[in-house]
């Protein structure tokens, strides 16, 4: 076989070689993506089921609050939590009495959390932060004025579901 024909033999293998590797790294871009999009999607679809999930757990801390339930209320909590209002590491026992001397100082409140303001972030450690307005009424007795406060409520969530740390901040 002649020099001339040696290369056009060769570029002509090389050529279908190259472009069979092209077709390769097309399918495997093509496969890339999809597995991106599909993580994509499964990442949105976890945040959505988290946001839902404490959005539920915020409604269920509340209606557990309203009833006087101090013990249901302290098992929405990690043990113990970074910060339970301006106390640290407070145990579940902890917040249970704490409950109690509460509800025993102010036997009529309510709750109405504003879910219209209701921000929820996940945070780099996998935790989730949400942060949202609620209005909050206290008395002693039947016949007392309410007392009206209108706060910012913070509450960390691990990535188990549990409260971490839940502050407020007068508005």
């Amino acid at each position: 076989m002649s020099e001339q024909n040696q290369k056009k033999s060769f570029w002509k293998s090389s050529t279908g070689w190259i472009i069979k590797i092209a077709g390769i790294i097309s399918a495997i871009t093509v496969i890339c993506s999809f597995i991106i999009k599909t993580v994509d999607f499964i990442k949105e679809r976890d945040d959505r089921n988290a946001q839902q999930r404490i959005t539920a757990l915020i409604k269920q801390y509340y209606a557990l609050d309203d009833q006087n339930n101090y013990q249901a209320v302290s098992a929405l909590f990690s043990d113990p939590v970074d910060e339970y209002y301006e106390k640290s590491n407070f145990t579940r026992k902890q917040i249970m009495q704490d409950c109690v001397n509460y509800y025993n100082r102010w036997p009529f409140h309510k709750n109405t959390p504003d879910y219209s303001s209701l921000k929820i972030q996940k945070m780099e450690n996998g935790n989730y932060f949400a942060l949202y307005q609620h209005m909050y009424k206290i008395k002693r007795k039947k016949g007392d004025d309410w007392k009206n406060y209108t706060l910012q409520i913070k509450i960390e969530f691990s990535g188990d579901y549990l409260i971490k740390s839940i502050s407020e901040q007068k508005m």
